[in-house]
């Protein structure tokens, strides 16, 4: 799911037209994404652990 910054992002890097742009702007949120993801799963193990 996008956050609203990232598609704001998204949405601008499209309307400018430059197609390297909107590249770039997918390949900045699929990075974040990853890791924001990888972040989740790190503290979820975490909380779990301490539910033991």
């Amino acid at each position: 799911m996008l956050t609203l910054p990232q598609a704001q992002r998204l949405i601008i890097a499209a309307l400018s037209g430059d197609e390297k742009a909107v590249k770039k702007a997918l390949r900045d949120i699929r990075y974040i994404m990853k890791h924001n993801f990888s972040a989740y799963r790190s503290h979820r193990k975490s909380r779990l652990q301490l539910l033991k």
